[in-house]
């Protein structure tokens, strides 16, 4: 018994020993295969070389590199965000002001309008007072008294805007006696217009002393206004300017 039981410690002795040496040799192989001299140089303690600072700078740099970008986008977000305000501002200021100048463009031309109606009714009435309703004729009695009107007609257009282009005068059947048209339009007399506007107005309203037509084409072929004022009340007779 006592030489068996020396036996059986001798054998687990050496089995104890073979454990060891195979683990001391697969610890070696293990570290020769998972790490690299120069890791294990850094692991002793021994001077980093090159290879090993070189990555740590890289990587140190790449991360710079990433602040960086980041910084750069959000300043550029920034100052897109602030353009964008800006523009919308200014737009919005320039649509202000253009609303502004057209409404003051509109008061300004209505203002004109007005004033020139006002001014072109002074006018009308001015040359009714000057030429009697038997005066109103075609064809003229009177060379003479005859051109003394259309002369006059003339003087009326050149006090008034330039954008009046004539005058005429009308007798009680709506047929012109007397025109003056700023050249190089014709002074055509003899027209009939019994079926203009500015004739079959007053037909339909026999109170009416003033009249404004809308646009029309004229007998020379161009687009025009027409402005009357009627001698009298119930008569077709009237002096006319043309816009």
């Amino acid at each position: 018994m006592a030489k068996t039981k020396r036996f059986c410690a001798a054998e687990l002795a050496a089995e104890d020993d073979n454990i060891a040496k195979n683990g001391m040799a697969n610890g070696q192989a293990a570290n020769q295969s998972l790490l690299t001299p120069g890791e294990i140089e850094i692991i002793r303690g021994l001077r980093p070389t090159v290879l090993d600072i070189v990555p740590l700078r890289l990587h140190q740099a790449m991360r710079d590199y990433k602040n960086l970008l980041y910084y750069y986008l959000s300043i550029c977000l920034l100052l897109a965000i602030y353009a964008a305000y800006d523009i919308r501002s200014s737009y919005l200021q320039e649509e202000e002001k253009s609303r502004a100048r057209v409404a003051n463009s509109s008061l300004l031309i209505s203002e004109r309008i007005k004033g020139a109606f006002t001014a072109s009714d002074y006018v009308l009435r001015d040359i009714i007072s000057q030429v009697p309703l038997s005066d109103l004729r075609y064809p003229a009695t009177d060379p003479a008294r005859h051109a003394r009107v259309n002369a006059l007609l003339e003087a009326k257009v050149h006090m008034l805007p330039s954008y009046v282009t004539g005058a005429d005068l009308t007798d009680a059947h709506c047929i012109v006696s007397h025109a003056y048209n700023v050249p190089p339009r014709s002074s055509i007399v003899g027209f009939d217009g019994s079926q203009r506007e500015w004739c079959t107005v007053p037909q339909a309203d026999a109170q009416l002393d003033t009249s404004v037509t809308h646009m029309f084409l004229s007998n020379t072929g161009k687009l025009e206004v027409g402005r009357s004022r009627y001698a009298e009340k119930n008569q077709l007779a009237a002096a006319r300017i043309i816009v």
